[in-house]
């Protein structure tokens, strides 16, 4: 009797119901796809309602423009959500056996492909020939395996399945059951020793380390030149610190006479994260024939470890290799142009890295790093969250290592992150590395600050006293104060009197609208009340500062001093009459010392006394110091104007009175053109060509635009805030209407151009803005091009590798006009 096939079954029709048809979704998103716009059409997707993502249908549809985009990881889990939908769904199981087949898990790659052969009389000829080659493909590596083995293909697949299944677990991660698995994979076949190699390493990235060395050692017995085992215990050893051991197994490894390309891979892996450059150079030296079959990272290992070697030329040859390989282009640009300008390593690092973050600690692991992290920042330290950190620390042996190369290789704003995450969580390693980066010499001093920062809250530093840092401008050890005070918030203690209070706040009012007579009169009065009250003597002394008669106002700061010793207000402005008036530095100090000897300050004492450190410090031409008191009082209130001022003074001081000042412009002028040269697409919107700007230089945007924004708010709300200001006719008019005659004609010219025009042909034409300073909060732009980019009408990127310049796509149809209006109102 003849076996019927199975065919394909046409669902019935969906009941009506409120909410789009999938086909409605489904075309949508594939007019879109057809466009180009693949992320386009992912929204569409992601937007349909609950009851449509139920359907196999639309999961097939997201992994397979997952996939479009190259994002592997979404692809795979949308078209498995579809296969839990649908799990004879041929579509669905023909891309799965593509993925699983590149990912070389066999099993589930039979398993998908047979199950699309079974509709091979409905499918496309090339949909079930491509699907017969990766079984062939799949069974002849099944047989080979089971040959090698000497045993029957079941049992090998079986094996296989419990591998696949651990390599699963691994990716969620769940290491220790990946562990288990593995060892039943080995149980199954036990002549299949590779299994052995997964578990000790999934052991060890759960921190069972001894339990990792001893599954190693044993598969070394029953295969002593297993490459992987070695290289295992090398790694094994190295976070253990046994010296030693770790010697006998690096030895074992340079001494082995590596035969496959996937052997050099596992030893090149276990001394990349050693940092063992010698050893990794002679690898590369003795398997340079084979070095077409190996990985990108593998390349990228070896040039590194030929640059930190100084052989500058091999380092790039690897490193492009690596790029062809696919290693990312960025990275490898960014280890060229370290090298290109003589630098040990990038960023602040002193050796190109030999390894990466994802080697050390998987993705999955990362992303609990950074969830505890933020929780960490939101609720600080409390009992619970220390006991998951420490339970965090005990399963990943690289912690430490892995935070450190956030400082040292990775941008600030990743560094301050390792800095806080070492601090936080406060085990020996991570204390180590902590202070050796704090007392390096390498890197910015507020970096290394907030280091030591971070050992003193763990507990790891005593502050009672300045410690030196490296100053990387003057080239000199400086003596630092830490932040050593709790920071509190609330109402301090005022009399009792209502009356008091009264004229406290009658006199506030007055020195806010810089009444300064009427306000020490009624200070006068208040102080009559209440001779003891220390803080109506301090803004007394205040309103008679800005009177001009300073001499008065000290000795009104000297009689509330002596009510009250350590009155912060008063030593501090007591202070500036000394720093301002008549400079005595050294009287300074004295005045100031109370204040060092308390443990809690309220928040506005801290930012008026970090305000007064600044101004001594910047008497002293101590501006390593001013930086820091100023960015204590910034991360407590971020928009402080005195503080933003005096920032701004200080870069200029800074900025004419350093050595560096051509270098710094030079690498300024570099990172601008950089982000400038971002990819975009010639129809950019407002929102899209908004996002390309910093935070900083919106803020400025803000500013510039003819009615009140609020900016400071999180980066996406301002952008739509500004989105909408620009792309409303009345307010865009006003805007227009502010500009210059070169400035109208320079959008003119880009419109009638079709909206983009190339870089060069602008800034020939008008000029560029690469000189403008990039903080527009502090410098407006001064050229044309700058200030229409601050205004939010010409933005910039890459097309097809020409930069352009371009007017966001909603501006173009009614700009035109608005240009033309201005012209007449201007010539009227």
């Amino acid at each position: 009797m003849t076996k019927r096939r199975k065919s394909v079954q046409k669902r019935q029709a969906e009941p009506s119901r409120r909410g789009p048809r999938l086909e409605t979704v489904l075309e949508q998103a594939q007019e879109l796809q057809n466009a180009g716009d693949i992320e386009g059409a992912l929204e569409i997707l992601k937007a349909a309602p609950p009851y449509l993502q139920r359907r196999a249908e639309l999961q097939l549809a997201r992994g397979t423009l997952y996939l479009a985009l190259d994002d592997l990881q979404m692809g795979r889990e949308a078209l498995e959500e579809a296969e839990r939908l649908d799990p004879n769904h041929p579509f669905v199981n023909f891309f799965l056996a593509g993925i699983y087949n590149d990912e070389g898990w066999l099993n589930r790659t039979l398993q998908c492909a047979q199950k699309v052969l079974e509709y091979r009389d409905v499918l496309p000829q090339d949909v079930v020939q491509s699907t017969e080659e990766i079984v062939q493909e799949n069974q002849e590596r099944l047989q080979e395996l089971a040959a090698r083995l000497d045993a029957p293909p079941t049992t090998v697949r079986k094996a296989i399945s419990h591998s696949e299944r651990g390599e699963r677990l691994a990716s969620q991660g769940q290491l220790e059951l990946a562990g288990a698995a593995f060892h039943q994979a080995n149980q199954v076949l036990p002549e299949w020793l590779a299994p052995l190699n997964k578990e000790a390493l999934y052991y060890f990235l759960d921190g069972q380390i001894e339990q990792a060395i001893r599954i190693s050692e044993q598969l070394l017995k029953k295969d002593p030149r297993n490459i992987q085992a070695n290289a295992h215990l090398a790694r094994f050893y190295g976070a253990t610190g046994e010296e030693e051991k770790l010697g006998y197994y690096v030895e074992r490894l340079k001494e082995s006479r590596l035969e496959h390309p996937l052997e050099v891979e596992q030893a090149v892996e276990a001394l990349g994260i050693l940092g063992n450059d010698p050893v990794i150079y002679d690898i590369y030296r003795q398997n340079r024939s084979i070095l077409d079959q190996v990985g990108p990272t593998t390349l990228f290992a070896m040039g590194s470890a030929a640059a930190n070697l100084g052989h500058s030329g091999t380092a790039r040859q690897l490193w492009q290799q690596a790029k062809k390989s696919g290693a990312p282009a960025e990275i490898v640009s960014e280890m060229k142009e370290a090298l290109q300008s003589n630098a040990p390593g990038p960023s602040i690092s002193q050796r190109y890295p030999t390894c990466h973050i994802f080697h050390l600690l998987p993705a999955i692991r990362l992303k609990e790093l950074y969830h505890l992290m933020e929780s960490w920042e939101e609720s600080g330290d409390d009992e619970q969250l220390r006991q998951e950190m420490q339970a965090f620390a005990a399963r990943n042996p690289h912690l430490a290592q892995a935070l450190a190369k956030l400082i040292w290789e990775e941008p600030e704003s990743m560094a301050m992150l390792g800095i806080q995450a070492l601090g936080a969580f406060n085990t020996p390693a991570t204390i180590a590395e902590l202070e050796r980066f704090a007392f390096s010499q390498f890197g910015p001093m507020r970096l290394r600050g907030s280091a030591a920062q971070a050992l003193a809250e763990a507990g790891a530093l005593d502050i009672s006293q300045p410690i030196a840092l490296w100053d990387e401008t003057r080239e000199e050890w400086h003596m630092v104060n830490l932040l050593r005070w709790k920071i509190v918030s609330g109402e301090r203690d005022l009399p009792d009197s209502e009356e008091f209070r009264k004229l406290l706040t009658a006199s506030s009012k007055a020195l806010e609208q810089e009444q300064w007579e009427i306000a020490k009169n009624i200070l006068e009065v208040a102080i009559a009340l209440e001779p003891q009250a220390g803080i109506a003597y301090h803004n007394l002394a205040v309103a008679l500062q800005r009177m001009g008669d300073w001499e008065a106002a000290k000795e009104v700061l000297e009689k509330a001093v002596e009510i009250n010793p350590t009155y912060v207000f008063a030593l501090c402005t007591l202070a500036r009459y000394y720093i301002f008036e008549k400079p005595d530095l050294e009287q300074v100090e004295q005045i100031l010392q109370p204040i060092f000897e308390l443990n809690t300050l309220y928040v506005d004492e801290m930012i008026y006394f970090q305000m007064t450190l600044a101004h001594l410090a910047i008497e002293r031409e101590d501006y390593p110091s001013v930086r820091q008191h100023l960015e204590i009082v910034l991360e407590i209130d971020p928009e402080n104007r005195a503080a933003l001022s005096l920032e701004q003074e200080l870069v200029r001081i800074e900025t004419y009175q350093s050595p560096y000042w051509q270098k710094y412009r030079q690498q300024q002028r570099q990172r601008e053109e950089k982000k400038r040269r971002r990819p975009t697409h010639p129809s950019a919107g407002l929102v899209e060509c908004l996002e390309r700007l910093t935070k900083e230089a919106l803020i400025a945007t803000a500013r510039a635009m003819p009615l009140s924004v609020q900016y400071n708010v999180r980066k996406a709300v301002l952008i739509e805030r500004l989105a909408e200001i620009l792309a409303d006719p009345d307010w865009l008019e006003d805007i227009v209407g502010d500009l210059t005659t070169e400035e109208r004609q320079a959008l003119r010219d880009v419109l009638d151009a079709g909206g983009t025009m190339p870089w060069e042909t602008f800034a020939e034409r008008y000029d560029h803005d690469l000189d403008d300073s990039p903080y527009w909060q502090w410098h407006e732009p001064e050229t044309i091009m700058g200030w229409l980019r601050m205004m939010g009408l010409l933005s910039e990127g890459t097309v097809s590798d020409q930069l352009i310049v371009l007017v966001p796509s909603e501006l173009r149809g009614v700009l035109p006009a608005m240009l033309e209006k201005a012209s007449s109102s201007k010539e009227e």
